[in-house]
């Protein structure tokens, strides 16, 4: 008797101690309602293309002092005052610009958003698709399914409004989502910023115009999308300055009733990337000069906008980069570039082979990985397309630089890799869209072609970027685990509206205030 008081004793002191945790822990993150009713009056969230997490943890150390929000600094003036996560991830098979730039601002996967690739192959119609083409408009955010924090501010308040920046199309539409007031990128056919029909805009505004006439001046603006320092300089100056014009000509950020947002995406980072590589010189004076051209960015913003009182800002990447093969190549790690032309042929012959030459190919389209079989062929030789697909399985599983191949029909009947691999596969496949065989490099390979390194997997150099929250809303800090998707829910929530359509991340409430 006298043990089994004993015991009850000790489980009741646990039960109390987990209760006493657990409200804790539920206070901790509770808020008044006076502080939820204080919301922005202004979200700016910057985008840095192929923005790899070590950037900010290799090169603090020469940049700017942080400062404060009466002089603010560059980059480390985010990462001293804002809740800092250096190691966030993307969960997803193949991370680049259109796909990352959807789930920022919708807080969904591809599997939800509807943009998997920056484009893929139509079977249906037999050619490429790119990721924010409109038959209609030129281009559009047309391809997204879903809406953006963006969309959500415009439904909670009209007076809201919604600017998006990029020299990269995709990137601005992809941000802006489909009612903002405009998205703005830089045409390379008339080698000026211009805005998409889809946005009702019959005339460039004055403060646009300006900025095209400051890029004819500097004799660059034909070379503004081309892996140089000076024109890259000219490309990031260019699309802070619009975002400050838009602040001011709009009068963004100064109505109380709603939170308005202006979204620029930084591209020439990822330009010059895929050119040098991450370990390169040039890489890393090209984030020292981000560094020194956000600072100055962030003292208007603040002088414009009251210290920034009413002011979030958030900062992150789109995805990473690998080594270039050399450089892997050099620190012992096994690397190259696969050859998709010569794979393409073998799995031809290959097929032809096993089943015997068809009359058309066995493929139909190949693209990013992505293997498109013909239905045409299989209906003809009366074969399944499990049974196809599982035998360009075994002559893929051959070729070196090749980790793993997933066939549709691995996914539709759940035998897939368990662990992180399964919910890359399972955020990222789009029916219709995705192959019917998605090839997955090894790590460091990748396919071969005119740049000297490309990003298109879900690997940790591809997938990690930073992520920084900064304003009054945030409790500053080094917060150890994060998730890109998270970033929508958390934006909506400090301003009240509800999160997007599709939303599938979650508050990260340990960092509010």
């Amino acid at each position: 008797m006298q043990k089994f008081k004993i015991f009850f004793n000790h489980v009741f002191l646990e039960i109390v101690i987990f209760a006493l945790i657990l409200l804790i822990g539920y206070q901790a993150f509770a808020t008044s309602l006076k502080n939820f009713e204080k919301r922005p009056k202004l979200i700016v969230v910057i985008v840095i293309d192929q923005f790899r997490a070590d950037y900010l943890t290799k090169f603090s150390k020469q940049f700017l002092p942080a400062g404060n929000a009466q002089n603010p600094g560059g980059l480390r003036f985010l990462m001293n005052g804002g809740a800092y996560f250096p190691m966030a991830q993307y969960q997803i098979l193949q991370t680049m610009t259109c796909p990352a730039h959807a789930m920022i601002l919708t807080g969904s996967y591809p599997a939800q958003t509807g943009i998997g690739l920056n484009e893929w192959f139509n079977p249906i119609e037999n050619r490429i698709v790119y990721c924010v083409e409109d038959s209609e408009f030129g281009m559009s955010p047309k391809n997204l399914r879903t809406t953006t924090v963006g969309d959500e501010l415009k439904t909670f308040s009209q007076k809201s409004q919604t600017i998006a920046i990029s020299v990269k199309d995709r990137s601005a539409i992809a941000l802006g989502g489909k009612k903002a007031n405009m998205a703005i990128w830089f045409d390379v056919k008339l080698h000026a910023w211009n805005i998409g029909s889809y946005y009702g805009i019959k005339e460039l505004p004055a403060w646009v115009k300006k900025q095209n006439e400051i890029l004819v001046q500097s004799g660059l603006s034909e070379k503004i999308d081309t892996p140089n320092f000076e024109s890259g300089k000219l490309a990031v100056k260019s699309s802070l300055d619009l975002g400050l014009s838009a602040l001011q000509s709009l009068k963004m950020g100064q109505n109380s009733d709603s939170t308005d947002l202006l979204a620029i995406s930084l591209s020439h980072h990822d330009i010059l990337g895929h050119t040098f590589g991450p370990d390169s010189k040039e890489m890393k004076d090209f984030t020292i000069l981000e560094d020194q051209l956000l600072a100055d960015f962030f003292k208007k913003l603040s002088q414009q906008t009251h210290n920034l009182a009413d002011v979030a800002i958030v900062l992150t990447g789109d995805h990473g980069i690998p080594p270039t093969t050399d450089v892997a190549q050099k620190n012992k790690q096994p690397a190259g570039q696969i050859d998709l032309l010569g794979i393409f042929k073998k799995i031809n012959s290959g097929l032809d082979e096993k089943f015997g030459k068809p009359s058309k190919e066995w493929i139909k389209g190949t693209h990013l990985y992505h293997f498109y079989l013909n239905p045409e062929v299989l209906q003809n030789k009366k074969l399944e397309k499990s049974t196809v697909e599982n035998q360009i399985k075994k002559i893929l599983e051959r070729e070196p630089g090749i980790d793993l191949v997933i066939t549709e029909t691995d996914i539709v009947n759940n035998h897939l890799p368990s662990g992180i691999l399964e919910k890359q596969i399972r955020n990222s496949f789009i029916p219709g869209q995705s192959g019917d065989v998605i090839l997955i490099p090894s790590p460091f390979f990748y396919e071969k072609g005119k740049n000297n390194t490309t990003h298109v997997t879900g690997y940790s150099y591809d997938r990690t970027v930073p992520m920084i929250f900064f304003g009054p809303w945030f409790k500053p800090g080094i917060y150890s685990e994060g998730s890109v998707v998270d970033i929508a829910s958390t934006l909506t929530f400090i301003s009240g509206a509800l999160p997007p359509a599709k939303n599938q991340g979650l508050v990260i409430k340990e960092i509010l205030k």
